[in-house]
């Protein structure tokens, strides 16, 4: 028998299960087909060594820390590079990327390449700069996943990513803030410019890889950054307007379907908050003859309709739901007995559920 996980052949499974429906195969060939596989188990023995192993090698590590100071430079430094070539040397033994305790170890070893690195600063006195130390790490790990191609390597690539442009201010969660106007002039946009490089080695690597995951998490650094540094340097009216529209492009004028889920999600939240007067701030919005939140909600609530009859009726259903719950129990839900409010209200959802279950029959 073929082990596989149980995710996968539970799709097996549906998937028999609809071609005996219609007659494609009939039961008994249904049966000795699911009969070829089995669940793949997970290995007792495996966890406990590889748990045994990890235990082991914090224990040398605490060890080694305690008596540190006693230990000449040099031999620091061989301990250093001793260690991370351990890591390297079990990747291999364990069976290298067709083993999980392989690539545990090489993660491991990335990991305790940080920690190195932190050591050498220490031993040679450097002044502890915490964007070069994360910059130096990073390359490393970049080098390490474009050799081994290993997918654990480079969503670890990616969280160090993500600690950087933290550190760095190139996403700057304060700017997640109501500013009534710019904060930075324009021309500070791609500061800091190593964050900008960085994300687009990080889209190569991705494209490299060819990882679905890889790719999601990188367009969020990517749409983190951009609308950090431009709330920053234009307000939130502006980033807001541009997630949007950026938004509606990618799910209109994409053939891939998570792009336009995810393009969807972006129009949908950004449009959300565009319903309310607080983030229509500055000069240009200022006209009291124009209601800017009622338009942008008409815009949005078009666009939602249009994605439920493109077939994405799950994400455009949801908020043009929450597009009318917002405005209902916003403007409509004073004027009416609770009891009629609540009631209205769920008619309404039932409706669009109702609807939703139909169209996906």
């Amino acid at each position: 028998m073929i082990a596989i996980k149980k995710k996968y052949l539970d799709f097996l499974n549906d998937e028999i299960n609809f071609w005996t429906e219609n007659n494609l195969i009939d039961p008994v060939q249904a049966e000795n087909i699911l009969n070829l596989y089995e669940v793949k188990k997970k290995s007792p023995g495996l966890i406990m060594l590889i748990a045994g192993l990890v235990l082991l090698f914090f224990g040398v590590a605490s060890f080694t820390a305690s008596k540190w100071n006693l230990i000449p430079d040099k031999f620091k430094l061989i301990i250093i590079g001793a260690a991370y070539l351990l890591s390297f040397i079990l990747y291999f033994a364990f069976g290298a990327s067709k083993s999980h305790a392989a690539r545990a170890f090489l993660l491991l070893g990335s990991g305790f390449a940080g920690f190195g690195l932190f050591l050498v600063f220490r031993i040679y006195k450097y002044k502890l700069d915490l964007n070069l130390m994360l910059e130096i790490w990073i390359g490393i790990i970049y080098l390490i996943t474009l050799i081994f191609r290993d997918l654990w390597q480079m969503y670890f690539l990616q969280f160090l990513s993500l600690g950087y442009f933290l550190i760095t201010m190139a996403i700057n969660i304060f700017a997640l803030q109501f500013i009534s106007s710019a904060m930075l002039p324009a021309n500070k946009f791609f500061e800091p410019v190593n964050a900008f490089i960085l994300i687009i080695l990080l889209w190569l690597m991705c494209i490299y890889l060819r990882d679905r995951t890889a790719l999601d998490f990188s367009g969020l650094l990517t749409l983190g950054i951009i609308s950090s540094r431009m709330t920053l340097c234009f307000g939130n009216t502006y980033t807001l307007i541009f997630i949007v529209i950026f938004g509606m492009i990618l799910s209109l004028f994409t053939k891939y379907n998570d792009v336009a889920v995810f393009g969807i999600l972006m129009a949908g939240i950004s449009g959300l908050l565009l319903t309310w007067p607080e983030f229509w701030r500055g000069e240009i919005f200022s006209n009291p003859k124009f209601n800017y939140q009622i338009t942008s909600a008409i815009i949005i609530g078009i666009f939602m309709l249009i994605q439920i009859y493109r077939g994405n009726i799950i994400p455009g259903g949801m908020f043009f739901a929450l597009l009318a719950g917002r405005y209902f129990f916003d403007k409509l839900f004073g004027y009416i007995p609770k009891a009629y409010g609540f009631s209205l209200a769920g008619l309404i959802f039932l409706l669009m559920g109702f609807a939703i279950f139909r169209k996906r029959k």
